[in-house]
């Protein structure tokens, strides 16, 4: 059956311990999370997803639901390092579909990382398989892949220098979500007057806007 699965290879070594592993049997959604702790010391957190185009099945609203359970894996794994790479790797289809893009933004902004990978597909023309990261690397194309290449799906590499980490550290910044007073920061919200937003209720981007603009 054509569409979907998620594999994570990974050659045998020693430079490497696996520290934290789940496989799709074990979720609600097609994805993979593997933890690595390098023998420099320094660990990679690698997600590989598979999210299905807008169906019957699988609805904008559950690919919502994703999305918000997504950056608290996110936020459980770099608050135990700052120099740990994160590597968020597969299909999200969300590259013709506003309300996903939308929602891949806001991950991307929240947690200052980036999407590499500018190759688009012969088929459509667009990027499906996004390799998002919280560093910057060039992708290029594999020309010599080890499976049959598919159209929608151009066969990617890419490459992560880890040694690089101690010079990022001096000029980056990450935001310590283990020092947040949660409960005080409910009781503050509590207090703003969000009744505005009822007004807009049809008009997703006037509703955002206004609580920007009470949060600012």
């Amino acid at each position: 059956e054509r569409g979907g699965g998620c594999l994570i290879a990974i050659k045998n070594s020693k430079n490497y311990d696996i520290v934290h592993q789940t496989s799709w049997q074990e979720s609600d959604y097609e994805d993979i999370w593997i933890s690595l702790k390098l023998s420099c010391g320094r660990s990679i957190h690698i997600l590989c997803v598979y999210l299905p185009p807008k169906s019957d099945e699988f609805t904008d609203k559950a690919f919502h639901t994703y999305m918000n359970l997504l950056p608290r894996k996110v936020c459980n794994l770099v608050s135990t390092s700052i120099e740990d790479k994160i590597l968020l790797l597969g299909d999200f289809n969300a590259s013709k579909n506003e309300t996903r893009k939308l929602e891949m933004q806001k991950l991307l902004e929240f947690f200052g990382l980036v999407q590499n990978n500018l190759i688009t597909n012969k088929k459509s023309k667009v990027v499906l398989d996004l390799v998002i990261s919280n560093s910057r690397f060039e992708v290029k194309q594999n020309y010599m892949p080890v499976v049959k290449i598919d159209v929608y799906h151009p066969a990617i590499e890419f490459c992560i220098n880890i040694t690089s980490i101690e010079r990022e550290r001096e000029i980056s910044t990450y935001r310590n979500y283990n020092s947040v007073d949660w409960e005080e920061l409910g009781q503050q919200l509590h207090k703003i007057d969000w009744s505005p937003l009822y007004e807009f209720s049809e008009d997703p981007d006037k509703m955002l806007d206004i609580i920007y603009q009470k949060l600012s």
